[in-house]
């Protein structure tokens, strides 16, 4: 009996303890839902976690947004050198090596009937005859009608027609560009886009005679533009907290649970225990009280 008395009392404790903690474990997240008793709400029903999941989902998204993974992280993580020296790479081998076509790596068989090559075709030309309209000509004209008469004797005599000879061709060049210049220049700049297109990136590139080098500089430098640019941009479209928040409110509480367990199983599982050790002890004190 008195061996009972004693044993009891740590027993009992470490019993109280451990399902005392177990039972508080679980009203983190039970009842997920509210419960009712006619009119009456029953105290700490739906479950802490529940009851305040949209707070939570805000404080968890702002405190990771803002000291553990921030979106210049992200930017971070893609622009780097390494990053940088593994894609300008990747797309030089392509250009020197790859055998097949530009409209067959797009998909664009009828690159004539691509609305953004016809614009650039259409802007090039457009420029290129703006910029014949503004150029004077007369200089250009004068001296290769200068080499003809140097090569004709017998027409020499026309020399002292030059001045107007010169305004007069410059006057017909010029009209011409005005009415077919437009047509003529982006019909033969399609020409142009479309042979790149249909030959194969290797040869089109070949052909150009720049060197791998070169090319690898230059995607490079155009890579750098590209990172710049998402280095600015990027961190303003993208939301960390905002993207956290959402994720956890979209979440049923069950599943936050099966997530928590998960992370935590070990540890709350310790609580549960440390909770039998401390009404254990408890008890052996009320012993000796």
């Amino acid at each position: 009996m008195e061996v009972l008395k004693i044993i009891m009392p740590i027993v009992i404790g470490g019993v109280i303890g451990y399902f005392t903690n177990f039972i508080a474990i679980k009203m983190l997240f039970h009842p997920y839902k509210q419960i009712k008793i006619g009119n009456v709400k029953l105290p700490f029903t739906p479950g802490i976690i529940p009851k305040n999941q949209g707070r939570m989902a805000e404080s968890v998204g702002n405190a990771v947004s803002s000291q553990l993974f921030t979106s210049e992280d992200i930017v971070g993580s893609i622009i780097n050198e390494e990053t940088k020296k593994e894609i300008t790479e990747k797309i030089t081998d392509m250009l020197f090596t790859s055998d097949i076509s530009l409209s067959k790596a797009l998909g664009e068989e009828n690159v004539e009937n691509n609305e953004f090559v016809k614009s650039i075709s259409g802007g090039m030309s457009n420029k290129i005859c703006f910029k014949l309209l503004e150029t004077d000509m007369k200089p250009i004209i004068r001296g290769v009608l200068n080499n003809i008469l140097k090569e004709n004797k017998k027409i020499s005599l026309f020399v002292s027609f030059l001045p107007t000879i010169d305004f007069k061709i410059e006057e017909g060049i010029k009209d011409y560009i005005e009415e077919n210049g437009q047509e003529f220049l982006e019909n033969y700049i399609l020409d142009m886009i479309k042979d790149i297109y249909d030959k194969p990136l290797n040869e089109a590139v070949s052909e150009t005679g720049v060197e791998r080098e070169k090319v690898l500089d230059i995607v490079g430098k155009g890579f750098d533009i590209l990172a710049k640019k998402i280095a600015e941009e990027l961190p303003k479209r993208i939301d960390i907290g905002k993207i956290i928040t959402d994720k956890i409110n979209a979440f049923e509480v069950a599943q936050l649970e099966d997530l928590l367990m998960q992370v935590m199983k070990n540890e709350l599982q310790a609580v549960i225990n440390l909770g039998a050790v401390l009404g254990a002890i408890i008890g052996a004190v009320n012993i000796f009280i």
